[in-house]
C-alpha cells in the first residue's frame, strides 16, 4: 500500500514536467489472492481494515498438479526478465544480442524461483527464517533432485530480443526445451505466478509454459 500511494503521486521527470497531471492515479480497488479466488482488500478507495491477509493464503486450494498426458516444451516470457541480478558483469553495457550466459536454463529458472520464494516474508516469529527453512525435508529433498535432473534438459531453440533501455528488465522472448518432466511443471507454474529475477515489483520475470 505505501508503495502504491507513493507511485500515485510521483512524477517521473524523464516522461513529464513537474506540473503535469499525467501518470498520477487514485487507488480504486486492490484484490489479494486466496488460491484461485481474488478477495477485495480495497474497494472504491476504502481499505478493509478487518481483512487479515497471510503470507501463504495464495496457496490455499491452489491446484498445481500437471496433466500427466501433456508434454511441455515451451517457455514464453510475457514480460522482460533479468536473472543475472543488478550487479552482474556487463550490466552497465547494453548489447543488442543476448550472450549464452544470459540465456536462462531450466535449472536457472528453478534456482531463481527458490531465490524469489526466500525473499518473501514468511510471517515467522524469529527473524532470518526463510521460506526454504519452513519446507518439509522430503519436499526439499525432492526439489534438490529435480534441480539436479533439470541440468540434463537441453534448450533446443531460443529467440530473444532486447527491451528498450528505458524499460525494466533486459530480455524477452521464447525458449524451446526438451521434454520437461511432469514433476518440474508445478514449480514452473509457481515461478510464473511469483515472477523471478530482478525488478519483479515492476512486473518483470513472468512467463507461461506450453
Amino acid at each position: 500500500m505505501p508503495a502504491l500511494e507513493t507511485a500515485s503521486r510521483t512524477i517521473d521527470k524523464d516522461w513529464q514536467p513537474a506540473n503535469s497531471v499525467w501518470g498520477n492515479f487514485d487507488i480504486q480497488a486492490i484484490y489479494v489472492a486466496r488460491g484461485p479466488v481474488w478477495e477485495s482488500l480495497v474497494d472504491n478507495g476504502r481499505l478493509n481494515l478487518t481483512y487479515m491477509a497471510t503470507p501463504s493464503q495464495w496457496a490455499e486450494g491452489l491446484t498445481l498438479d500437471p496433466d500427466p498426458q501433456r508434454i511441455f516444451h515451451n517457455v514464453t516470457w510475457i514480460t522482460p526478465f533479468d536473472l543475472e541480478g543488478p550487479n552482474s558483469p556487463g550490466r552497465a553495457t547494453r548489447s543488442k544480442r543476448i550472450s549464452p550466459a544470459q540465456v536462462p536454463s531450466l535449472q536457472q529458472i528453478l534456482m531463481s524461483l527458490l531465490d524469489r520464494m526466500n525473499s518473501l516474508p514468511t510471517g515467522a516469529r524469529h527473524p532470518g527464517v526463510r521460506f526454504w527453512d519452513m519446507v518439509e525435508p522430503n519436499v526439499r529433498d525432492s526439489f534438490d533432485r529435480l534441480l539436479e535432473s533439470s541440468s540434463n534438459i537441453p534448450m533446443i531453440h531460443g529467440s530473444f530480443r532486447h527491451v528498450p533501455i528505458f524499460h525494466p528488465g533486459r530480455w524477452i522472448g521464447r525458449q524451446i526445451f526438451g521434454a520437461i518432466p511432469n514433476p518440474i511443471t508445478p514449480y514452473l507454474a509457481l515461478a510464473s505466478i511469483f515472477h523471478i529475477g530482478t525488478l519483479t515489483h515492476f512486473g518483470c520475470g513472468t512467463f507461461f509454459v506450453s
